[in-house]
């Protein structure tokens, strides 16, 4: 499966793709290069990618890590990427107002009822020592599992395995994930059912992080990536709306996901 994979013409599309001043390319960019030059050392040196990363933090640097009520969820996931990979980088930051991310979080959560956004951003947060999480949200998986659509919860379990190493930088903790995982492998045949390349790929990488890779799901959701390459190298989600994000953000899970398979066929 991996010997026909040009992995290298998939991460020249991403950056292509996230080449922009724009601010969800620069956070999405950043936050993908911060994940693949530990997921995949040996590519992220290979395809010369450090001085890529490296430059891009010199434009991201002087951000304004601020909230306010009207930033979209999107702008707002971008502004918290940004900070998380200065801060994980050692890079210096201005620390977000806390007062002005809870009022921000708040209006998530309680106007936009962006449930996702509003839990994940609050946990990205205390992961980098703010603690601005709200107290509706500090629920167990039970109440995400009542309270999410399908696919919503499962982009919750995967990111609660993208949390619990540091978005890649380390090895899943060996307590505290059993119910996810195993959570993550009772719905792979949904996802496996909607074909949507892009929840499949941020799944194939939970279970490779959980070793979970000597399954037939785990085949199954590659395959999925892999039948919506493009011929330039990009991944376009026919689920999901046509937008430059949403195929930039395919295309970056795909090449995490289908990097692991390359490295370590």
């Amino acid at each position: 499966m991996s010997s026909a994979i040009d992995l290298k013409k998939i991460v020249d599309k991403f950056l292509s793709l996230t080449s922009k001043d724009e601010l969800w390319a620069q956070a999405l960019q950043a936050i993908t290069l911060h994940m693949f030059a530990s997921y995949a050392k040996k590519s992220f040196q290979e395809f010369n990618l450090e001085p890529v990363l490296t430059t891009l933090i010199e434009k991201i640097k002087d951000t304004k890590i601020t909230f306010s009520k009207d930033l979209s969820p999107l702008t707002g996931m971008s502004v918290i990427d940004i900070w998380y990979v200065l801060k994980e980088r050692e890079i210096f930051y201005p620390v977000p107002n806390k007062e002005e991310l809870k009022a921000y979080l708040e209006n998530l959560l309680l106007v936009e009822k962006e449930v996702k956004y509003a839990w994940l951003l609050g946990e990205m947060a205390y992961s980098l020592g703010l603690d601005v999480r709200l107290e509706p949200l500090k629920r167990d998986q039970k109440f995400y599992k009542q309270h999410l659509s399908s696919i919503d919860y499962i982009y919750w379990l995967t990111h609660r395995i993208f949390l619990g190493t540091r978005y890649l930088q380390r090895p899943l903790p060996s307590f505290g994930f059993g119910s996810v995982i195993s959570e993550l492998e009772n719905l792979s045949k949904l996802v496996i059912e909607q074909e949507s390349p892009d929840i499949a790929a941020e799944v194939a990488i939970c279970l490779a992080l959980s070793n979970k890779k000597d399954t037939m799901d785990y085949e199954y959701l590659l395959s999925i990536v892999i039948d919506n390459l493009s011929e330039d190298g990009s991944v376009s989600d026919p689920l999901l709306e046509d937008t430059e994000y949403n195929l930039a953000h395919s295309t970056a899970a795909a090449m995490i996901a289908l990097a692991d398979l390359v490295e370590n066929s």
